[in-house]
């Protein structure tokens, strides 16, 4: 059974021993702070569909508008034509009639191309928005593990710092050359078993 007093060094050597292992350890793992953010990140703001549908939308309108503005223009004149320079009335009632089809038929192809021109915009903008929120959910996911990173890191730097404060009580037992955990394990080894009472003497046979 060991002395009171050789207890107490044991049990100081190793607590020694334990922040050398620690602080190794730490500083290992400890980063420059400035590598992370200093504050919770801004997310990246998801788009919506309209974002990028609008555009397809107000040119299938204005597509099939024109579309049909031209075609009722080109019958239109059509029958002026045919108006003004023929006497037949049947003929001026037929091209009358005429102008009524070809409106019609002016109105359903220019509903089609709007309709094509927003179907199309409609799969270019569901593409273009999810390949867009993949990105943002990708940079969002990076950023908050950067920041929680640097939590971390910060939490290693407040206990390196403890642990340096509190080592500063045991430095002065152990000489210099010997503050390793390998040589504090030799040292321990040498006063269990009884080879040596101080450090100072363990330290004679290590050298």
């Amino acid at each position: 059974m060991f002395e009171a007093s050789t207890m107490e060094l044991i049990r100081k050597l190793e607590r020694y021993r334990e922040l050398l292992a620690e602080t190794i350890e730490l500083r290992s793992r400890i980063k420059p702070q400035s590598n992370f953010p200093v504050s919770q990140p801004s997310e990246f703001k998801k788009r919506s569909l309209m974002k990028y549908f609008w555009p397809f939308l107000v040119g299938g309108i204005g597509g099939g508008s024109l579309v049909y503005g031209i075609s009722a223009l080109i019958t239109f004149n059509s029958v002026m034509n045919t108006a003004k320079y023929s006497l037949d009335r049947a003929k001026v009632e037929s091209a009358t009639s005429q102008m009524v089809n070809d409106i019609y038929i002016g109105y359903f192809v220019a509903i089609i191309v709007a309709l094509a021109i927003i179907f199309i915009g409609l799969k270019i903008a569901k593409s273009k928005q999810a390949a867009f929120n993949k990105n943002c959910e990708y940079m969002n996911a990076e950023m908050a593990e950067k920041y929680q990173q640097g939590v971390l890191n910060q939490r290693m730097q407040i206990l390196l710092d403890d642990d340096l404060r509190e080592m500063r009580l045991y430095e002065s037992m152990v000489p210099e050359d010997f503050r390793t955990p390998e040589k504090i394990s030799e040292i321990l080894s040498l006063i269990k078993e009884e080879k040596a009472k101080t450090v100072d003497e363990a330290c004679a046979m290590l050298a």
